[in-house]
């Protein structure tokens, strides 16, 4: 017991002392990569700690950190020189996307509430994108997604994750998109009186995200220290 808690300690010392960073110029895929490490980390150590009741809702995390780990992977080996300059793209088309969004629905919603809003803002991610598709096509010309940005799907056959990302996507899926077999499994008890609650199926839930969480975790420190 005594052994576990200075190897815990250590890890803790270890992803604490990962966490800190210096921003330096035009080294945006480090900063992403680190922050996927630490976010993976922390999200193992809040479904150990947290209350187990609602894991129900903790998810869909797992996705999004599989699919940072397939999209940093695929850029690190496809596009090495360019990195930095996608992940800077990338950044600016999320942003504007998430601009116009929020403009879109206040604009309708509500007019009066103040936003950062400039109107070649629709301009400015459309130009980013096809400054985004030209580095892509440029490595790879052979590709024939219409997006600017390759799929997922795509990146991770590329990557040799194809069987991890179906796995993971379909697990996570359900909890993100309407699923009738989701909402049936919330009623528990004695037939035919249940109860239905997020809580129910809560341990299960727990060892999924714990497992997936440090399984994914493990896949990123290989990956990096390789």
């Amino acid at each position: 017991e005594r052994n576990q808690k200075v190897t815990n300690f250590k890890k803790e010392q270890y992803f604490e002392a990962h966490s800190y960073h210096t921003i330096r110029s035009e080294r945006y895929f480090t900063e992403i990569v680190k922050a996927t490490i630490v976010k993976c980390y922390q999200f193992a150590v809040s479904v150990n700690q947290h209350d187990v009741d609602y894991m129900f809702f903790s998810l869909p995390a797992l996705r999004g950190i599989c699919e940072e780990y397939i999209a940093e992977k695929f850029i690190f080996e496809q596009f090495n020189d360019e990195k930095d300059e996608i992940i800077f793209l990338r950044h600016i088309c999320d942003h504007l996307k998430s601009c116009i969004a929020q403009w879109k629905y206040f604009e309708l919603n509500r007019g009066d509430q103040p936003l950062y809003y400039e109107d070649n803002f629709p301009q400015r991610l459309k130009e980013s994108e096809e400054q985004l598709r030209d580095i892509i096509k440029s490595k790879l010309p052979a590709i024939t997604s219409k997006s600017f940005f390759p799929s997922v799907y795509y990146m991770s056959k590329q990557t040799g994750l194809t069987e991890l990302y179906n796995y993971l996507y379909h697990a996570t899926s359900t909890f993100v998109h309407f699923s009738p077999s989701n909402l049936l499994r919330m009623g528990w008890g004695n037939l035919p009186d249940i109860k239905f609650s997020a809580s129910n199926f809560k341990l299960y839930y727990k060892d999924f995200c714990m497992f997936y969480s440090l399984l994914l975790l493990s896949k990123l420190c290989e990956w990096q220290s390789s």
